[in-house]
């Protein structure tokens, strides 16, 4: 499908967590649906960041309904987070780092993954390693024996902080992580209660502007220059119960 300009992935991100902010509830206001069935409702769960906004786009063109599928946007703070909603069976979709994936499958935890959810490229970095505005830190050795937020302890920010620590001649091993939703990565880092944390737009871009943080580096460098850094899910069940809801979802995607 023909994807909207980064700045327009942007907006509709904001536009997304205002509604789910605003209402209290899963975020799925859609385009009016023409005269038939009615859809199928299924909530998909995510960090609301940039690699969210395909199914924020599809949500607002309409382009789900049109599958018959009525899909509900929820803000989650973590992938690990999301994961355990979607097992017990709370939301049928949910999004997170390839990395959790994998160690969920490590641990038989019964999901599927059923498509990319984003794919990092260097050349146009969604994803860095921020420090407050005044921080002098600035090389791996700095960082030895600091303090790093992150939304779960080993997800893939967990990983990225410590390979670019490493990579920049510091021990990752010294570092002390500490679990940090992502909203609250901004204001913790300002105020000095954690060193650094790894943020992603939109966000990252605000608190920027806002001179709350200043981006070190694009740490997801430290992994590869390009990589497919997160998937969609679904419950091992699910799938197997319905798979013309996947195949609908994983079209539209």
């Amino acid at each position: 499908m023909e994807r909207p300009s980064r700045r327009a992935f942007r907006a509709l991100a904001f536009a997304a967590a205002a509604l789910a902010l605003g209402a209290g509830a899963p975020a799925g206001a859609q385009t009016a649906a023409p005269a038939g069935p009615a859809p199928t409702v299924i909530h998909v769960g995510g960090v609301l960041s940039d690699d969210l906004t395909p199914v924020i786009y599809a949500v607002k063109t309409g382009m789900f309904r049109r599958e018959g599928v009525d899909v509900q946007i929820v803000p989650s703070t973590s992938g690990s987070a999301m994961a355990a909603a979607v097992i017990s069976g709370t939301y049928e979709f949910g999004k997170s780092s390839m990395l959790a994936a994998i160690d969920a499958h490590l641990r038989n935890v019964p999901l599927a993954v059923v498509a990319a959810g984003g794919t990092y490229d260097s050349r146009a970095p969604f994803a860095g390693l921020t420090v407050a505005d005044d921080a002098t830190l600035a090389t791996g050795k700095d960082f030895e024996n600091k303090t790093i937020g992150s939304p779960s302890l080993n997800d893939l920010n967990h990983v990225v902080v410590s390979a670019w620590v490493d990579q920049h001649g510091g021990d990752w091993k010294t570092l002390h992580f500490v679990e940090l939703p992502n909203a609250q990565a901004a204001a913790a880092i300002a105020v000095h209660r954690v060193d650094a944390a790894v943020m992603l737009q939109p966000a990252l871009a605000e608190a920027v502007a806002t001179k709350q943080v200043r981006v070190l580096a694009p740490a997801y460098d430290a992994i590869a220059p390009s990589f497919v850094f997160a998937c969609y899910f679904t419950s091992a069940d699910f799938a197997k119960n319905h798979p013309d809801i996947v195949a609908k979802f994983v079209r539209t995607v």
